[in-house]
């Protein structure tokens, strides 16, 4: 085995491990973007570079898809929660409980005259 075929071998299992773990993790934001773009990067240099080529392109395939399940179902859920927080009626309750909480450091500190 040659040496371009042995380090084409390791980026090859290398993207599809993190590709496997982008798709396990495909709920958590920053660390599936992270493995995701990692596994893209390593899946494409080791597909350009070995034999072991349906390693590499389905850690691509899955880095992929954990970035679309991200995108189109988590995001989607996120700025329906960030809606339905901003309401004018939870509004309503944040400014009514910040101004009994001014009402009782008012209370709790005396006034110095």
């Amino acid at each position: 085995m040659t040496e371009t075929t042995k380090k084409g071998s390791g980026l090859a299992i290398t993207g599809f491990v993190l590709g496997i773990l982008a798709a396990v993790f495909c709920w958590c934001p920053i660390l599936n973007w992270i493995l995701a773009i990692l596994a893209v990067i390593f899946g494409l240099i080791g597909l350009f570079t070995n034999r072991l080529k349906g390693l590499a392109l389905i850690g691509v395939i899955l880095a992929v898809a954990a970035i679309c399940v991200w995108k189109f179902y988590y995001v989607p859920k996120i700025q329906k929660a960030a809606v339905e927080l901003f309401t004018e009626d939870n509004v309503n309750k944040l400014n009514d409980a910040l101004e009994e909480l001014g009402d009782a450091v008012k209370e709790a500190v005396p006034a110095e005259e």
